[in-house]
């Protein structure tokens, strides 16, 4: 099994207390946890389901894969006269590397990303983006377990698509930066607030037309997490209307998943209008509440559950 690609399913269970919570979200799967045929069948509750207040993550996890291809590739960046210069790993850089692995592989818990290991990671993502899939995986990995948000922009910048690179180049590399990012929520939410409005600029900019289905489940769980800071009253309206761009451009996708997250998203920010840190456009809530009736009466139950939840709001 390619440790680089696959897809994840999540259904809510409803409001959750804890703000920096964490659900997997492959959690509710049996069998292939990165598949999305399947979701939760539990009950409806009977309370409303909003607000959730649970991040979302990609845990599935496999270090010493994403290792030994990093080894592999810097091999071959080094053996290449053009790229081992700018490039090509140390051997403290390597040792850093062993030592990081080691710790995600013995001790997680207690992983502390210090500034040796932090500048690893910095110049490992400035490798060619050919080179860079194992990377942003082993970055999404780290921000399961360590405070890593200084590397948003970088992460976001893989998002971009890359005009000398292939389209599964771009695909894969964008799909495993969101994860990332999503995964930054973890340990590290509180450093992402000041950022919010241009980071979800950047992401409505890009929009969703050139990711995967993998990729724009990716980019909903994102605008999920960024969600519940809104909920949590922590979002200024500037990041909240850049957050409702995001989610609109995902509400005219057609995959279950992503809709569904981008729903949730949207009840979020429905249910908390009154924390919001300035005013938001009732035109863009209604607009977003038709988008999300439409989709409702062809969607799945889980689907239809939320907008009922929404529009009650409204």
């Amino acid at each position: 099994m390619d440790p680089y690609t696959g897809a994840s399913s999540y259904r809510s269970s409803g409001a959750t207390s804890a703000g920096n919570a964490q659900q997997n979200s492959n959690a509710s799967f049996s069998g292939d946890p990165w598949s999305a045929s399947s979701s939760s069948t539990s009950a409806r509750p009977t309370t409303s389901m909003f607000p959730l207040k649970t991040f979302l993550s990609f845990t599935q996890a496999n270090v010493s894969a994403a290792s030994k291809k990093i080894l592999d590739l810097n091999t071959a960046l080094s053996n290449d006269i053009t790229t081992a210069t700018e490039f090509a790993l140390d051997t403290a850089d390597i040792t850093t590397l062993q030592s990081l692995v080691s710790a995600i592989s013995t001790s997680p818990n207690a992983l502390v990303v210090d500034t040796a290991t932090y500048t690893l990671l910095e110049k490992l993502l400035d490798w060619p983006s050919s080179s860079r899939f194992p990377v942003l995986d082993l970055i999404r990995i780290v921000a399961i377990h360590a405070p890593i948000s200084g590397l948003l922009f970088q992460l976001l910048n893989n998002v971009s698509p890359n005009p000398s690179a292939s389209q599964k180049e771009n695909e894969t590399n964008a799909m495993l930066a969101l994860r990332g990012i999503a995964n930054l929520f973890i340990k590290d939410a509180a450093s992402l607030v000041d950022n919010a409005s241009e980071a979800l600029e950047t992401l409505s900019i890009i929009g969703i037309d050139g990711l995967n289905k993998n990729a724009r489940i990716a980019v909903a769980t994102v605008a999920l997490n960024y969600s519940v800071l809104a909920v949590e009253g922590k979002l200024q309206a500037l990041a909240v209307a850049h957050l409702l761009d995001l989610i609109a451009a995902l509400l005219a996708d057609n995959e279950p998943e992503t809709i569904y997250r981008a729903i949730v998203g949207f009840g979020n920010v429905v249910y908390s209008s009154d924390k919001v840190k300035g005013s938001i456009q009732m035109g863009t809530l209604q607009g977003l509440k038709s988008r999300a009736e439409t989709l409702a009466r062809s969607g799945e139950s889980r689907t239809k559950d939320a907008v009922k939840d929404i529009v009650a709001k409204l």
